[in-house]
């Protein structure tokens, strides 16, 4: 299960009261909970705060992706669409 908070800022993660570097060491995964806001166009704009517990490293990842998808506030996609 994961928990998301975001609030306007300068794109810092937490994750479970640790640093997206220090929690999540490989690149790949953190690139993961960021593809939400690439998606967007809105990396960097929102700082990130998570709890997450079970599974894997990976599926943690996958999971704080997910939450912070269905937080973030889309509202400028290409083409107009929602």
């Amino acid at each position: 299960m994961a928990r998301v908070w975001l609030k306007p800022g300068s794109g810092k993660i937490t994750i479970n009261d640790r640093d997206s570097p220090v929690y999540f060491a490989r690149p790949v995964l953190r690139m993961m909970i960021n593809q939400p806001f690439g998606v967007t166009n809105r990396v960097g704009q929102y700082d990130i705060v998570c709890t997450v517990n079970g599974g894997g490293l990976s599926g943690q990842a996958a999971r704080s992706a997910t939450a912070s998808a269905r937080r973030s506030p889309i509202t400028s996609l290409p083409s107009g669409r929602r």
